[in-house]
């Protein structure tokens, strides 16, 4: 069974450009669904070959509405963990150059 990570910041670390009303709906509501969904699925799977603790091999052995849930817990883990609070300072020289 899977559980909803939590955020590797405080809800209100990213405002002003992410508010806490977004992210806890975001997180709270919209990722806690995913990770729901991919519960459902696994309990109603026969086929015990594909059940796995572990997310990223779960994500590379399934297809279908298991592969879905599985990849959009993923992803959405790997998401929360890109951004960063206070700002992540300027971006290197020539990604900058290109973004003005």
């Amino acid at each position: 069974m899977f559980t909803l990570s939590p955020l590797p910041y405080a809800t209100d670390a990213l405002e002003p450009h992410i508010s806490a009303r977004t992210l806890e709906f975001h997180h709270g509501k919209h990722h806690k669904s995913y990770v729901d969904k991919l519960n459902a699925a696994l309990d109603d799977l026969e086929r015990d070959s594909l059940r796995s603790d572990d997310l990223l091999e779960l994500v590379q052995s399934s297809d279908g509405h298991l592969y879905n849930m599985a990849a959009q817990v993923w992803n959405h883990t790997f998401y929360w963990h890109c951004l960063t609070p206070g700002g992540g300072g300027e971006p290197p020289l020539p990604l900058r150059l290109a973004l003005e």
